[in-house]
């Protein structure tokens, strides 16, 4: 048996009508089962107990990463079916971003790709994770006003940041994948597990949901036109941000964030908040996803 845990409340409010018909046309062969507010990672463990064949996940990424924790460590396969307003997972695993389309294609697949998980003391890192700018964006972008203005209203919401930003002293530190100690401080970091960060644009070439390192990208100057740039250049379709002066790309396979001056300073975890630093990462179990083969 496959099942489809549908979150009903993703993506933006005027989509949900052409989603919703979308999958009842396009799921047969598929029980669909709506995800609890809270309760996904354990809803995905009882299927997996249950002796399930697959889980897809119908909804953004947040539930895509939630159903993901609840599959690691099992041989139970994961199907993204894209609801929400950039679905980067989707993107990282060539998945149709047209929900019938994607419900479609994983009918017909059977090869599988790994994924990593990231073990922390703030939950389990399947995307990634941001401190500092980044990690304060999140923090003030809700839900609701993502599901209502999508990008218009993170955009809005990082206009405002972007000036106020007061640029504190952050340090990382961990091991790169000869297992040497690496150390760099900076103003804002991002850690990514996959190549796209809230836009199409493949920014963080090179990064590999498969491995066993993090990718960590670190601004180190305290200027507003300096973030301003980069955040343009993650955003454009073919900027460059990782060739931009003042950043700093590591490699790491366990890693730790740590505020060195500053007040307390807020992060996120696969794009939901999650308190203040510090925060470190650790290896954790694979996820097998449903994907054509690259």
């Amino acid at each position: 048996m496959r099942v489809l845990l549908l979150n009903p409340k993703a993506g933006q409010v005027w989509r949900r009508w052409r989603h919703s018909n979308a999958i009842r046309r396009h799921s047969l062969g598929l029980e669909v089962v709506e995800t609890e507010p809270g309760r996904i990672v354990d809803q995905t463990r009882a299927l997996v107990r249950d002796g399930v064949a697959a889980v897809y996940a119908g909804g953004g990424d947040g539930t895509v990463a939630d159903v993901a924790v609840g599959l690691s460590g099992s041989d139970v396969p994961l199907g993204i079916i894209p609801l929400g307003t950039t679905n980067a997972l989707a993107r990282e695993f060539r998945i149709p971003l047209d929900p019938a389309e994607a419900l479609d294609t994983l009918s017909a697949l059977t090869t599988r790709r790994p994924l990593r998980t990231w073990i922390s003391d703030r939950g389990v890192l399947v995307l990634g994770a941001g401190a500092g700018w980044d990690g304060q964006l999140m923090h003030r972008v809700s839900s609701t006003k993502k599901r209502w203005l999508g990008g218009v209203g993170i955009w809005f919401a990082a206009f405002r940041l972007l000036v106020r930003y007061d640029f504190p002293t952050l340090r990382i530190d961990g091991l790169d994948a000869t297992g040497e100690s690496s150390s760099v401080t900076g103003t804002s970091v991002i850690v990514s597990n996959i190549r796209y960060w809230a836009s199409a644009n493949p920014a963080i070439i090179g990064a590999d949901p498969g491995d066993d390192l993090l990718d960590v990208v670190v601004l180190q100057e305290a200027s507003v036109s300096h973030l301003a740039a980069f955040w343009l250049k993650m955003m454009a379709p073919t900027g460059r941000p990782l060739a931009q002066r003042g950043v700093s790309r590591l490699q790491l396979s366990m890693l730790q964030i740590t505020l060195e001056q500053g007040r307390a300073l807020e992060v996120h975890l696969n794009g939901e908040p999650r308190g203040c630093v510090p925060i470190s990462f650790l290896p954790g179990p694979l996820v097998q996803v449903l994907a054509p083969v690259i």
